[in-house]
């Protein structure tokens, strides 16, 4: 009777408490809109990064769908931490979608994850373009992991990236 062990807990308005027994009892207690409805609502806000883990492991496909969700709570929801923790789990091409729709922002860590996946996909038109967009992101560096490359796309941004340091 979990399900309707969490459906008390959102009666009295326990919503930590709610994500939790749905994170443990996820075969019986867990439903995709009612996670969603209690992770808003939630007073600890570790419990962000404590689904975003739940949701790797149990439903992928909708990982971005609770990013999402979460990122509204701009205040509670940490940006940066999330892309470190996606880094961590080696799954950060799973939330690209995400991270394109956040990089309006213009954060370190969304640009260069970004830029990560783009030159991992070899989609170097979208590689060009993020940089052109967005600069904050450690461009030098990136400048030097792209120079000796062996395809030539990749030494073009190299110097797009030079050129736009005036390190000619």
């Amino acid at each position: 009777m979990w399900a309707e062990a969490v459906n008390l807990h959102q009666r009295y308005e326990q919503y930590d408490q709610a994500v939790m027994t749905m994170i443990e009892h996820s075969p019986t207690a867990f439903n995709h809109q009612t996670f969603i409805q209690s992770i808003m609502k939630v007073s600890n806000y570790e419990l962000y990064y404590r689904s975003m883990s739940f949701y790797l492991e149990e439903q992928p496909m909708q990982l971005v769908d609770l990013l999402n969700v979460m990122s509204k709570e701009e205040k509670k929801f940490d940006l940066v931490k999330c892309v470190q923790h996606m880094k961590r789990t080696g799954y950060i091409a799973l939330i690209e979608s995400f991270l394109k729709r956040m990089q309006y922002m213009n954060l370190g860590a969304v640009n260069e994850a970004l830029n990560e996946i783009y030159l991992e996909k070899q989609d170097y038109e979208s590689l060009r373009l993020s940089i052109k967009d967005f600069d904050s992101f450690e461009s030098v560096q990136f400048a030097q992991s792209l120079e000796k490359h062996q395809l030539l796309d990749c030494r073009r941004i190299s110097a797009l990236l030079y050129r736009k340091n005036k390190r000619y």
